[in-house]
């Protein structure tokens, strides 16, 4: 487990936490996805995006 990983504000995890990534996926992203490597955050940037999500818990946060 990396040290430097973030962790959620909510439930403590470090191994479920994936960064968002918004705009269209490319395939690699689409792969990384699957993986659970990162979340799709939609394909318009929000005003306040959110940097992380928590497969936990569901969670989204900066």
């Amino acid at each position: 487990m990396d040290s430097n990983k973030t962790s959620c504000p909510i439930c403590k995890s470090k191994d479920q936490v994936a960064k968002v990534v918004y705009g269209y996926p490319a395939r690699q992203i689409l792969q990384q996805v699957q993986r659970k490597e990162v979340k799709l955050g939609g394909c318009m940037v929000p005003e306040n995006p959110k940097k992380w999500y928590c497969f936990n818990c569901n969670e989204q946060f900066n």
